[in-house]
């Protein structure tokens, strides 16, 4: 039987839950769906996804590959995934009963109060789970960093080494670029693959460049997808922003040394926000300073006119590029807060969301921790254009709405700019623990 063998370790930690959405647990059904994701984005750069043995259909070639590598409905997956991990597991935090909401707050671990912004989301405060997590005795836990995952991947039918290298370089991908778990695209569940029992595994595959991974893929890809099989090639990989997610050289990567040997101190240094001080980490500096006031145009003022004056946003909003929906809650009506009795506070806030027509765009920018020989923490950065709605103006531009005032709005695509943004604030000379202003 062939088989893939590897042996993660993590580097940072690694958050999952299982059925009950208490418990951790990863699942082999989880990994998978990973690997799907960034076979999908990859294949998208190297076959025509809407060919098939000469037929044209949506998706078509793609499912078609998908199928070949992974399975279908109709097609049983060539191979089985078993995972094993050590149960060191350790608290993300507690439920503390709030009086005055009637309901559950979470208090993160004092060791994370740091990184909370990462952390935002991964848990519940549903009365009910939390009932059954306190009659049971369990508790909301994590996989720390270091840990050893085992999986094995077992195959049920002969495959070529074309096939096996696919899965060896998609999985080393994932491990740069991905991760396992909640909160992966903020560095949650990044891990190295520490052992992989195939000779077309490259042990320094940390080092390789985007660019000399991309084209071992795209190489073998093209071995394994052939025209004999029914397949045709991209012949139009080169779209600025494509409807989907696609890997291929038009994204954008960026390795940054954080110059730390402590985990948190890597977070702080790209995601610490402290708007009070107005100090901000690498990625906190790109949206919350570059974004918010692009073109000279405070989105928060924007959409405070929106809120109580029902006026349309004349200019894009710069920060949903990276993901929605964007909630803005609690914004005050004037730019100061002039009172503090919590009464007139409550009639002077505002809250509203900004979506897309599916309600849901994940952040375009992936973001993964390594720790090297040097001691030091790496931060990879991947950014993978794609629309932000499928809905246009007359300009092309991609229209968004906000929620409760039913106000459409532009959003913004500019890959190239944030790109620029990226730069500026990922240098050596900004950010840090001690922040950017």
């Amino acid at each position: 039987m062939q088989k893939l063998e590897l042996e993660l370790k993590t580097s940072t930690p690694l958050i999952a839950r299982g059925a009950d959405n208490v418990t951790f647990e990863l699942l082999p059904q989880s990994i998978k769906g990973v690997m799907r994701y960034w076979f999908r984005a990859l294949a998208a750069n190297v076959i025509d996804i809407n060919s098939f043995n000469r037929t044209s259909d949506s998706l078509i070639g793609l499912k078609k590959a998908e199928e070949e590598l992974f399975g279908s409905t109709e097609i049983r997956s060539p191979f089985d995934i078993l995972v094993s991990y050590n149960h060191n597991f350790k608290p993300l935090g507690r439920h503390k009963y709030n009086i005055d909401r009637e309901n559950y707050d979470f208090k993160i671990i004092e060791e994370f109060k740091s990184i909370s912004y990462v952390l935002y989301g991964v848990n519940t405060t549903e009365k009910e789970i939390i009932k059954e997590l306190e009659k049971n005795g369990k508790k909301y836990n994590y996989l720390p960093e270091n840990s050893i995952i085992k999986i094995k991947l077992l195959f049920k039918r002969q495959v070529s080494d074309d096939v096996l290298k696919a899965y060896v370089l998609l999985l080393e991908f994932i491990s740069v670029y991905g991760g396992f778990g909640a909160k992966s695209r903020k560095g949650l569940g990044s891990f190295k693959i520490d052992v992989l029992n195939n000779d077309f595994h490259d042990k320094n595959y940390l080092e390789r460049d985007f660019k000399d991974t991309l084209e071992k893929i795209e190489t073998t890809f093209k071995k394994v997808f052939t025209s004999a099989k029914g397949y045709e090639p991209n012949k139009n990989n080169q779209i600025d922003v494509p409807d989907f997610p696609i890997v291929n050289s038009n994204c954008f990567s960026k390795t940054i040394n954080l110059k730390t040997n402590d985990m948190i101190q890597a977070f702080v240094k790209v995601f610490l926000s402290d708007s009070r001080n107005k100090r901000y980490g690498y990625y906190s500096f790109v949206k919350k300073s570059c974004l918010r006031f692009i073109n000279k145009n405070d989105s928060v003022d924007l959409i405070r006119k929106a809120i109580f004056n029902k006026e349309i946003p004349k200019s894009k909003i710069g920060p949903t590029i990276l993901g929605l929906p964007l909630v803005y809650q609690r914004i005050e009506k004037e730019k100061s807060k002039p009172v503090n009795s919590k009464e007139k506070q409550k009639s002077i806030y505002g809250k509203d969301t900004i979506n897309n027509n599916t309600g849901r765009k994940a952040s375009p920018l992936h973001i993964t921790f390594h720790k090297k020989t040097d001691g030091n923490y790496y931060c990879y950065l991947l950014l993978i254009p794609s629309k932000i709605s499928e809905k246009r103006d007359s300009n092309e531009k991609p229209l968004l709405k906000m929620d409760k005032t039913k106000i459409k709005i532009i959003g913004n695509e500019d890959f190239k700019e944030l790109q620029g943004f990226i730069n500026e604030s990922f240098e050596d000379k900004a950010g840090g623990s001690n922040g950017r202003k």
